[in-house]
């Protein structure tokens, strides 16, 4: 049991980490200790009055949580006296400061996302960066660290709010809004630090990056997918919480592009209203089918909607045909009462002409028909 020495009114009495305090002697019981709402420390006598003592926290380069009385720092809180452990409750850290379960302490801390990952931490404007990952298959703002002296086992925040979008419409980043937005950095919001995609074997949204400590890494949330009829993506994220802890239901919408690049075994999208060349792109896991109307092709993508398995329909095209113009392959299509021309010759491969079956290239001089577009063959 480690034992801290604090000066209170020219006196040292010392605090130990089953949250009593001893007298200067170290041999007698005067007290019981905790933090307050400014993180001071706060102690109690058995008899007299209660005594309010500033100090400071940080972690240091370890990982390892200080503190600190007039610029001395006082104790580290490692060893094998003295392996802490750490959660949150409402975002506010709760400290064990020996990790047998007797006692803990919070601190309350500001809370932001560096570019490369790490979590910062802030206590009463002392700033600290703790370096360790983000991890967890439950949608959850999830950040994990080691005392880098051990490595033994991992501490786990869990942080409790909700994710929304940042307001890049061209790519599709989230951040996480804490309940109560007073506990986030100013100047480094949770933001994760990269793109998030769709994970096409599930339809929903999956974050991956690597952390320069601990290497590949990854979110991965849980919930449902609803593809609309204008192309936006709509995502459901499933609430995964208890009181203190975890996310809220969340929804994020993504507005997206199609255009005809790619549909074999899923549904290439660009994040945007506009396509562009270096535009963020979404698969989507699915089925897409042609079938032969009175007007032409019709097409269908059948997707994964949940993990309850429903398979929704959305009509990609009607009235679908290929034309030859000006020594070019177009394909001219209805969807939802428009008439859309998209130039498809970059698309198509030798491979795809036959003189049998297929389907007619109207105008072609040659008499040409598709064997195939994009995956699907007739």
């Amino acid at each position: 049991m480690k034992r801290i020495p604090v000066q209170v009114n020219a006196t040292t009495w010392y605090l130990l980490t089953d949250g009593s305090v001893a007298d200067s002697t170290q041999a007698n019981r005067i007290g019981r200790w905790t933090t307050n709402d400014e993180t001071h420390l706060v102690i109690t006598p058995d008899s007299g009055t209660e005594t309010v003592v500033e100090v400071a926290w940080r972690f240091n380069d370890r990982n390892q949580l200080t503190l600190s009385q007039d610029e001395t720092e006082l104790v580290v809180f490692a060893g094998a006296d003295a392996r802490p452990s750490f959660y949150l409750s409402k975002n506010v850290l709760q400290v064990d400061p020996d990790g047998d379960g007797d006692f803990e302490f919070p601190l309350a801390c500001v809370w932001g996302l560096n570019p490369d990952g790490s979590l910062q931490v802030s206590i009463r404007g002392i700033e600290s960066k703790i370096d360790g990952f983000l991890e967890d298959n439950h949608s959850r703002l999830r950040y994990r660290f080691y005392d880098k002296d051990t490595e033994v086992f991992a501490s786990s925040l869990v942080f409790s709010g909700r994710w929304e979008r940042t307001t890049d419409k061209n790519k599709l980043q989230l951040r996480f809004r804490l309940d109560d937005e007073a506990l986030e950095h100013p100047d480094l919001p949770l933001v994760l630090p990269g793109d998030v995609r769709v994970d096409p074997k599930r339809n929903h949204l999956l974050f991956t990056y690597n952390s320069s400590s601990y290497g590949a890494r990854q979110l991965q949330f849980q919930g449902s997918l609803q593809l609309r009829p204008d192309w936006t993506l709509s995502f459901s994220i499933k609430d995964f919480s208890d009181a203190a802890t975890g996310v809220r239901k969340s929804r994020i919408d993504v507005a997206t592009t199609f255009q005809w690049d790619r549909v074999q075994g899923g549904l290439e999208l660009y994040v945007g209203k506009t396509a562009t060349a270096t535009g963020q792109k979404l698969e989507i896991g699915g089925r897409l089918q042609a079938k032969i109307g009175t007007k032409g092709l019709d097409w269908t993508f059948a997707y994964l909607k949940d993990t309850t398995g429903a398979k929704p329909v959305i009509t990609v095209a009607t009235a679908a045909r290929f034309v030859w113009k000006d020594g070019e392959v177009w394909l001219s299509y209805e969807r939802s009462g428009v008439t859309t021309k998209a130039q498809v010759t970059a698309k198509l491969v030798k491979e795809d002409f036959t003189l049998e079956g297929g389907v007619a290239i109207e105008n072609d001089p040659q008499g040409r028909r598709l064997a195939g577009f994009l995956g699907v063959r007739w």
